[in-house]
């Protein structure tokens, strides 16, 4: 539709404004509704039936009145439809137009009958089979792939955006909807509070603000696969945000260790240690199902999944944000109040230390509870240090003088990766600093700091 249509089409708007979309209105003189389909953070979704096309149905996503009032944002979404809608491929929902119409802006948009892949979990008992997912997981890298090579990043891979059709195909949707609207949150001050990504299956980059590119997605992408198989998300308890950032994600427990470094592999923290694209990540899938056969066994897992997580507004996090993130969880926990971290950050200022410490000298908690705190929140063990096996070869890896600069002890080979104790896994310095020297990845404990440095004095003596 022409800007100048849609000008036209938005004189009656003030007659119209406030109204509620219900079953019946007739949308543009062409759309009209049937039924409710869904309702998420941009608006609601409908099917109608289009009167134009010998009643053809469609979906139609009708975007909140608060939206429709940001006109830098309407003007950005209007140009990323432009893109998406030039995406042709079997398994990407068509996005066809943009109207102004009856006081309303909507999105039209190729109607799929079927459930999203969200609410396919969150009816069953029990997670998907391997084999049942593989298939899905093809098509949606397919699409991704392909959207990719077009210049567009989806930003926002969920169940919930994945949907199966009656012939049992998934279908994306949702390409770049929500992100040219979020992206002119900080260009307009009088903006509304418009969507960034949904917190479970989001990147760390994409978490913290930074730039993106198609690994972004292929982590998302794996975050989905990972929740299908198991149940649940990489990480779905606990300070979420923070998890993202500084934790491995778990191993699934039923899968084969090739298959669970695969999938870990693509829910890397450093997005040049994932794939290079989405098929390449499912192409070593599903070589690793081939190697284990018995993959296709059943979960016994409980379904966690919430087919209702929302897109959410996820503000990028400032240097000052990341130095309180601590102070934050012990307040959410309720071992310190606010007052209490005030005094600690006027402390910490003053005498140019961590906040922990801070915490600790002017009496408000002990190291233990500092540890038991990040230990509940990030879903990290503790240790204590005096029953872990160490292997020398292993610690010797960085020098003592490195293992005390950054109050951290590396332990032995994982699984996964090495293990390390630290005092401190909101550091992001100490973080990167052992992504670096063990490039297969790093599963952490939390210590306090004195038996940290008990431990190097051993270990280095």
């Amino acid at each position: 539709m022409s800007e100048s249509h849609e000008d036209a089409q938005s004189t009656d708007e003030s007659d119209a404004e406030g109204k509620e979309p219900t079953p019946g209105i007739v949308f543009g003189e062409r759309f009209e509704l049937v039924r409710k389909l869904g309702e998420g953070s941009i608006g609601q979704v409908w099917l109608a039936s289009d009167t134009q096309l010998d009643g053809e149905p469609v979906a139609l996503k009708i975007l909140r009145p608060d939206l429709s009032r940001a006109r830098a944002a309407l003007t950005d979404l209007k140009r990323e439809l432009l893109l998406t809608r030039k995406l042709r491929h079997p398994n990407i929902i068509d996005v066809q137009t943009f109207w102004q119409s009856d006081g309303y802006q909507f999105i039209t948009m190729e109607y799929v009958e079927g459930d999203t892949l969200g609410a396919a979990l969150a009816g069953r008992d029990r997670p998907f089979t391997i084999r049942e997912v593989l298939s899905w997981f093809r098509e949606v890298s397919d699409a991704l792939d392909y959207a990719h090579s077009q210049g567009i990043l989806h930003r926002d891979i969920k169940p919930a955006n994945i949907l199966l059709d009656e012939t049992g195909h998934v279908r994306v949707a949702d390409f770049g909807l929500g992100s040219a609207l979020w992206e002119n949150e900080e260009k307009e001050s009088d903006a509304p509070t418009v969507p960034q990504g949904t917190l479970f299956y989001i990147s760390p980059e994409q978490l913290m603000g930074d730039s993106l590119d198609e690994r972004s997605d292929q982590y998302s992408l794996a975050s989905t696969v990972y929740e299908l198989v198991s149940g649940a998300p990489p990480f779905h308890s606990g300070e979420i945000s923070a998890q993202i950032q500084v934790k491995s994600a778990p191993a699934i427990e039923y899968l084969s260790k090739t298959l669970n470094k695969v999938l870990l592999r693509a829910l890397s923290k450093s997005p040049f240690k994932r794939f290079s694209t989405c098929a390449e990540f499912f192409e070593a899938f599903a070589a690793a199902v081939d190697e284990a056969p018995n993959q296709d066994v059943e979960a016994t897992a409980r379904v966690r999944s919430d087919q209702n997580r929302d897109t959410i507004v996820l503000n990028k996090m400032s240097f000052n944000t990341r130095k309180t993130r601590l102070g934050r969880l012990m307040i959410d926990t309720g071992v310190i109040t606010q007052m209490e971290l005030m005094d600690a950050l006027i402390h910490q200022n003053k005498n140019e230390m961590k906040l922990g410490q801070a915490l600790v000298e002017l009496g408000s908690v002990s190291h233990e509870q500092i540890v038991a705190t990040l230990s509940e929140q990030l879903q990290i063990p503790v240790t204590t240090l005096e029953d872990e096996a160490i292997d020398d070869e292993i610690a010797s890896t960085i020098s003592k003088q490195m293992a005390s600069q950054y109050c951290c002890v590396p332990l032995r080979k994982s699984s996964y990766g090495v293990l390390v104790a630290l005092a401190d896994p909101l550091d992001m310095q100490v973080l990167n600093f052992l992504e670096e020297a063990f490039w297969n990845g790093i599963e952490l404990l939390v210590a306090t700091e004195s038996n940290i440095e008990a431990a190097i004095e051993e270990i280095y003596a």
